[in-house]
């Protein structure tokens, strides 16, 4: 194994060749790698919902909960199930182990959900299974509010979340604050009653009228042509017009005759305010594994291309809050500066300890190995986050031991007078087992942690993962290139240390001719080791 040390130098382009294509790859991969805040983990919970109207707490319980329990206990993987019964609704919260596949379970609850489907009463609405994704959470919202009509409000959000929803990076645009609107039709009882008109014969009367009906298929010489009879109610006419009685003679009586047609909106069912004013928001999500400062840089130049129209209405203004940018953008300025105030400090004290020139060598250890990292994660495709961030920092004063060792035994094979090439690659081929044996050490005690099978370990496995790649990228830097780049452009020869001090102390190591403060150190330390005893 210890030959590789001495291949590398001997092959010494196609080693400087690799170095370079791996620190390119980390600087490319600085400027495209994908930014987060926390660690996009899978959240192990699946939670399934079923609406009936009207179903008071236990008959939910009976109704659809056991059921739904009945069915989902069988699901492979799971590690917890909660029910919950209330008014008109039934919940199942299903927790499982951390290394669930997300896939498999989702499909798995989908068939037992439908399974389920067959003992619910009738009027029970459709099962809504949903699962925990932290990128579902709102990145930003954009708020519409000022002295518009609310109907004005709600087109200029929807046609802003038409545009939202296609931009590539942007999972949902979801609208809050927002009316349905609705037809309806305010009865007068009196005229009902004189007419001798029930509800129910209202009722049916556009339930028959409302609806899309199939006529079959056309065919001609010219080809064949689907048939249908449209019956839908759109506008406020269509909705007068409908006739609800004929007595044959030509009289009819039309909803208009006994009630009163006009839009309106449902019962509010949810609020959105922005600076004490109603308002209309629009919450936006992106995809797993987008940038999102990028991804909001899009969004808030779309919302400013639509604002700058023409037609955009002057009484409607565009504010953003919940914006991520502002806390990420600080969250990593402050680690990037920690990290560089740390290489700083490091290499300062590498020149305390070992002087200028192996400084260099093994200052160029601690850039080289982050970008060998990044060059890891970006082939990955993991984004950056702050546990990453934080195992940087941390991986900073423990990736030059290795370099340091190898940079001082070279100086010290230099000083006894062999030419850099050798000196180089003695001190691979020598430190080549201590070097793996001592990261291997230190790596084994971050290994357990990628295992912890929690959410929470899920969560702090970018930082042993981290350590691991800045550790590993620091071996092979002290190993195979720094002694290759050692044996170019390292120094021939290094004086010996008498010689040094034959040189500072004046001719023939004279502590009597050393001028200034070196001088009466020596002379001070030379009189402590004379003075008898």
């Amino acid at each position: 194994m210890t030959r590789i040390v001495g291949f590398a130098i001997e092959n010494w382009r196609m080693t400087i060749g690799i170095m370079i294509f791996i620190v390119l790859g980390g600087f490319i991969a600085m400027s495209r790698l994908s930014i987060d805040a926390e660690p996009d983990i899978p959240v192990p919970v699946i939670n399934v919902r079923v609406v009936l109207p009207g179903v008071s707490p236990e008959d939910s319980e009976r109704l659809l909960i056991k059921p739904l329990e009945t069915e989902l206990k069988s699901v492979e993987g799971l590690k917890q199930m909660d029910g919950v019964a209330a008014a008109s609704v039934g919940y199942m919260i299903l927790e499982f182990n951390a290394s669930f596949d997300q896939d498999l379970a989702m499909s798995d609850v989908i068939e037992k959900v439908d399974r389920a489907r067959a003992e619910f009463p009738a009027e029970a609405n459709e099962p809504i299974v949903q699962e925990l994704n932290m990128s579902t959470f709102p990145i930003i919202v954009v708020n519409l509010f000022g002295d518009a009509p609310e109907r004005e409000l709600q087109k200029r959000a929807k046609h802003i979340q038409k545009e939202l929803e296609g931009i590539p990076e942007v999972l949902e645009a979801k609208i809050t604050g927002e009316r349905e609107d609705v037809l309806e039709a305010v009865l007068d009882p009196s005229l009902m009653e004189s007419a001798n008109i029930t509800f129910e014969e209202i009722a049916a009367t556009i339930a028959r009228n409302n609806a899309l009906i199939t006529a079959g298929a056309l065919e001609s010489d010219t080809g064949r042509f689907n048939v249908k009879l449209p019956g839908l109610i759109e506008t406020t006419k269509d909705l007068s017009d409908l006739v609800i009685r004929s007595d044959g003679t030509g009289g009819v009586v039309r909803i208009a005759d006994i009630a009163q047609v006009r839009r309106g909106y449902k019962d509010v069912d949810s609020y959105a305010r922005f600076n004490g004013q109603s308002s209309v928001s629009i919450e936006l999500s992106k995809r797993t594994g987008e940038n999102i400062v990028d991804t909001i840089k899009k969004v808030r130049a779309k919302v400013s291309e639509i604002e700058a129209a023409p037609d955009w209405p002057a009484t409607i203004n565009v504010a953003y809050s919940q914006d991520k940018t502002n806390y990420i953008k600080e969250m990593m300025e402050s680690l990037f500066s920690s990290i560089l105030n740390a290489v700083i400090l490091v290499f300062i004290v590498c020149i305390a300890a070992l002087g200028l020139r192996s400084a260099l060598f093994v200052g160029w250890a601690i850039p080289a190995s982050f970008l060998m990292a990044l060059f890891m994660f970006y082939i990955q495709a993991q984004p950056i986050n702050m546990m990453i961030m934080f195992g940087l920092i941390l991986s900073v004063g423990v990736l030059v031991d290795a370099a340091i060792v190898i940079i001082e035994y070279a100086d010290r094979k230099l000083a006894e007078g062999l030419p850099r090439k050798e000196a180089f690659q003695i001190a691979g081929e020598r430190m080549f087992w201590p070097i793996i044996s001592s990261t291997a050490t230190t790596l084994v005690a971050f290994v357990p942690l990628l295992f912890w099978d929690e959410v929470t370990g899920k969560f702090m496995s970018f930082l042993p993962l981290t350590m691991i790649y800045v550790l590993t990228a620091s071996m092979f830097m002290a190993l195979i290139f720094l002694p290759t780049m050692g044996s170019l452009i390292g120094p021939r020869t290094i004086s010996k240390p008498t010689e040094n001090l034959k040189a500072l102390s004046g001719a023939e190591g004279d502590p009597s001719k050393v001028t200034g403060a070196m001088g009466v150190y020596i002379r001070f330390i030379r009189s402590l080791i004379q003075k008898p005893v």
